[in-house]
């Protein structure tokens, strides 16, 4: 698996839980204009990658913004 990006009411929130609770680390966060808003975003990792979870207040009509896979060259070989 590659990183989930979750649309959250409250980014703040959400990174202590996934922070506090899970042990998450913190990779970065960016605060750029989305569609006309400043949203905060955080990434978070558990392993060696950049993220493995972000998470932002969008404002979106969906929860889960998306889910990016990860696969090898060789599939379907």
């Amino acid at each position: 698996m590659g990183h989930v990006l979750l649309d959250v009411r409250d980014c703040a929130t959400t990174e202590r839980s996934y922070r506090d609770v899970l042990g998450f680390r913190v990779s970065d966060y960016i605060d750029a204009e989305f569609k006309g808003t400043p949203p905060h975003e955080v990434f978070l990792h558990v392993s060696p990658h950049h993220h493995s979870l972000a998470c932002a207040s969008l404002g979106g009509p969906k929860r889960l913004h998306h889910v990016m896979l990860e696969a090898s060259g060789d599939i379907g070989r």
